[in-house]
């Protein structure tokens, strides 16, 4: 299982290709730091792709409360430490 960390409000059409060529089903989605705010469009096309792969994305509750957003139900709101456990729960990491 691998834990694909973004940190980006927006990426290039071929990161985007790469990531979503790059995703297994198993896998998990965090979103840190600029990241956070792509939840806040619902159009946004990535986030309706984890979506539709059944994958679980989770968001860091600090950048969260930073940038006075809230996380939509589908998103899983985790601490600093939950961040850590769900690291080491992943044999590979990939940050984008």
């Amino acid at each position: 299982m691998t834990l694909h960390q973004l940190n980006q409000s927006a990426y290039s059409a071929s990161i985007v290709r790469d990531l979503c060529y790059c995703l297994q089903r198993e896998d998990k989605v965090i979103l840190i730091e600029d990241a956070t705010i792509r939840f806040q469009h619902d159009s946004d096309d990535l986030l309706i792709s984890f979506t539709k792969m059944g994958l679980k994305v989770y968001a860091l509750e600090s950048d969260i409360l930073a940038y006075g957003i809230t996380a939509p139900n589908n998103i899983n709101v985790i601490s600093d430490i939950e961040w850590v456990d769900l690291t080491n729960e992943c044999n590979k990491h990939i940050a984008w």
